[in-house]
């Protein structure tokens, strides 16, 4: 059971550290950065095709990352909580 603790918890910091990457890599997303160049919120089929540019794959790498980090985190305080 040790080897599936150290496991997950090398498995944690591995995704912290990409949610955090991930995170710091994408633009800010305010509407003042935008109107300050004069652009405004796109039409429809810049919406739809948002999540195929780098922002929209950074996005969803982030918000997956996120959700395992919560998950493997939940199951460590299970499994640490069930093994003393």
């Amino acid at each position: 059971m040790n080897i599936v603790l150290t496991i997950s918890q090398i498995l944690l910091c591995i995704l912290s550290v990409v949610v955090v990457v991930s995170a710091m890599m994408q633009e800010p997303k305010d509407a003042n950065s935008q109107a300050i160049f004069g652009q405004s919120g796109g039409g429809n089929y810049t919406e739809r095709m948002k999540k195929h540019t780098r922002e929209g794959k950074l996005n969803t790498i982030t918000k997956y990352s996120a959700i395992a980090v919560a998950v493997i985190s939940f199951a460590l305080v299970v499994l640490q909580r069930f093994m003393a």
